[in-house]
């Protein structure tokens, strides 16, 4: 690939924008606006490689797949699944580490990358990878390391290992997706929750809405700020946790930003805030309504979250801190 790879010019543009931004406020610390450039370039960088490398896999994947004449299919099934699809397909959002495929049922492996789809009756996992998938139905579904999920013809998930991570959107604005586990069936409302299968124990932790795990020996419910614990030995035990901390950490860091491009700063730091599992609190109106008022410019997407807000208030002449599950911005001084 040389320089006038269409591609590379775009990013250069994109990360451009975001540097010079960075850059415009001739306030801004010079040691920050350095680590943010150095980022900036960081991320160009990787995602060049990760576009050549998705190139030359999908190249031969589709060699393979020609020769052998082999091919996923959609199957129409008729189901029950709580969102009324009769078959789920995901778009890969974004991809860290090593991260395979194969139809329901199957042993045939294939590697996979960030914009590939993942269609209908098909298994995924992550070995030492993590991934973040966009539902057909809306859903946002991550998975740790380690983890294996198969797509059911019915229209549900089936956390086979691991560690799962769905998020249904604020105030239930889609339908519920039902979760099958060794240890009963997740039914979910306006969530954000994780579900962890570890040491022969389901933990089923809530940030956001409420869940119903339903067992043979009768349902249980579990609200925001709880975690359930089920294993086959003890019976079930709620207790309560944060909806920020460390072990929610894996979803922010394989979390794909949204195209912000013409929205606010009060937007990306709801957005953020809500990924986060923070509350949003500004000093004053005032700094309120300069966020609101605030227009953001350049491509977020190729940075993380963290990146992403020092870019964000440093430009948009913020300042922010962050203390027990507070992320509370203040106008710069």
């Amino acid at each position: 690939m040389n320089d006038q790879d269409p591609d590379r010019a775009q990013d250069r543009d994109d990360i451009g924008t975001l540097i010079r931004l960075a850059e415009q406020d001739s306030k801004i610390p010079t040691a920050r606006a350095a680590r943010v450039r150095e980022a900036a370039h960081e991320q160009w960088a990787q995602e060049i490689e990760r576009r050549r490398r998705r190139r030359r896999v999908g190249s031969v994947l589709a060699a393979a797949a020609m020769i052998a004449g082999v091919a996923f299919l959609i199957r129409a099934i008729p189901g029950s699944g709580s969102n009324g699809a009769t078959t789920i397909t995901a778009h890969i959002e974004q991809l860290e580490g090593r991260v395979e495929t194969a139809a329901l049922g199957g042993d045939a492996w294939s590697v996979v990358a960030a914009g590939d789809t993942i269609n209908a009756a098909a298994t995924v996992r992550t070995m030492t990878g993590r991934l973040s998938l966009r539902l057909d139905s809306g859903h946002c579904v991550r998975l740790d390391r380690d983890s294996e999920l198969r797509f059911l013809d019915e229209g549900g998930l089936e956390l086979v290992a691991g560690t799962i991570y769905i998020d249904s959107g604020p105030q239930g604005r889609i339908a519920g997706i039902d979760l099958h586990t060794p240890y009963g069936i997740v039914q979910e409302i306006g969530t954000q929750y994780e579900a962890r299968m570890s040491d022969g124990v389901l933990r089923l932790r809530l940030r956001e809405g409420s869940v119903i795990l339903r067992r043979p020996d009768g349902d249980h419910t579990v609200d925001a700020g709880n975690e359930l614990r089920v294993s086959s030995t003890r019976d079930p035990e709620i207790v309560p946790i944060e909806a920020f901390g460390p072990h929610w950490d894996w979803v922010s860091e394989i979390a794909s930003i949204p195209d912000f491009q013409g929205r606010t700063a009060d937007e990306f730091l709801r957005w953020l805030a809500r990924e986060k599992g923070w509350t949003l609190a500004f000093a004053d109106n005032d700094v309120a309504n300069a966020a609101r008022q605030t227009v953001l410019e350049g491509d977020l997407r190729r940075f993380s979250p963290d990146e992403a807000l020092q870019i964000v208030t440093t430009t948009s002449r913020l300042r922010y801190t962050t203390e027990a599950g507070v992320l509370r911005v203040t106008a710069e001084r």
